[in-house]
């Protein structure tokens, strides 16, 4: 498996990320990435929601994580096996979102966790966030394990 050198956020993706950024208003929302690898890349096909049971603040965001589970699952089954999880995301109080040092260490330990290939993680500034400046508000991080160092990862959108 190369580097991932960028990720690529389908339309559908794109929507998805979107809604759930707005129906969480004035708070951090966040999930899980579905989809798939190819050469140097990851493709998005879906992203899932918090799910109920998550805390939600303006600064502060866990994922409900049997919602979390079932999402991934489902997202496995119902595309015989080509959506699987590729990363995560969360929103920030930010316009330009930078990843906090717990953002570091919650993705340093997913990264460890996860043996199938790399994975990302995203982090989308809600502040005045609309369809039209969204690739100004979004960042993409993947740790290497070999280098044991964080790198940002294009994103096209």
């Amino acid at each position: 498996m190369k580097k991932i050198e960028k990720v690529v956020i389908t339309v559908t993706a794109r929507q998805q990320l979107l809604e759930e950024i707005n129906r969480a208003e004035y708070v951090e929302t966040g999930g899980v990435l579905c989809g798939n690898y190819s050469e140097d890349s990851l493709r998005i096909h879906s992203i899932s929601g918090p799910g109920s049971g998550a805390h939600q603040t303006l600064t502060e965001f866990v994922a409900d994580k049997d919602f979390i589970d079932k999402f991934i699952d489902d997202q496995y089954r119902e595309s015989d096996g080509h959506n699987i999880y590729i990363g995560e995301w969360h929103s920030h109080p930010q316009r330009y979102p930078v990843p906090s040092s717990q953002d570091l260490e919650s993705f340093l330990e997913r990264t460890y966790e996860w043996t199938i290939g790399d994975i990302v993680f995203i982090i989308v500034g809600f502040v005045n966030l609309t369809q039209a400046n969204l690739q100004d508000q979004i960042v993409a991080v993947r740790f290497d394990k070999k280098e044991k160092k964080f790198f940002y990862v294009e994103i096209v959108l």
